[in-house]
């Protein structure tokens, strides 16, 4: 199971890198984002394809290490009755 977590880690990353890399190529592929382009000026849709790619890189380097596996655990939190909280005079 670690072997496919670090494989997809290992491909985000890669996937990220990638996209920042070619980021003029991709930005001619998908042409302009109009929502970026208004409220991030000119250039905004190249910022975003950045901030894609570094979030990307980001989730390819934390997911191989358990950081999103207490997401979607059950927590394990006891229910205190207010009666049970000390409070302060």
């Amino acid at each position: 199971m670690i072997f496919v977590k670090i494989f997809y880690g290992i491909l985000l990353f890669a996937t990220g890198l990638v996209i920042i890399k070619y980021r003029k190529i991709v930005y001619e592929w998908t042409g302009k984002f109009a929502w970026a382009e208004r409220y991030l000026w000119s250039g905004g849709t190249v910022i975003v394809l950045t901030l894609i790619g570094l979030l990307l890189m980001f989730l390819g380097v934390t997911f191989p290490f358990w950081m999103y596996e207490t997401l979607t655990k059950p927590t394990n939190i006891e229910q205190t009755n207010n009666s049970e909280i000390p409070r302060q005079n």
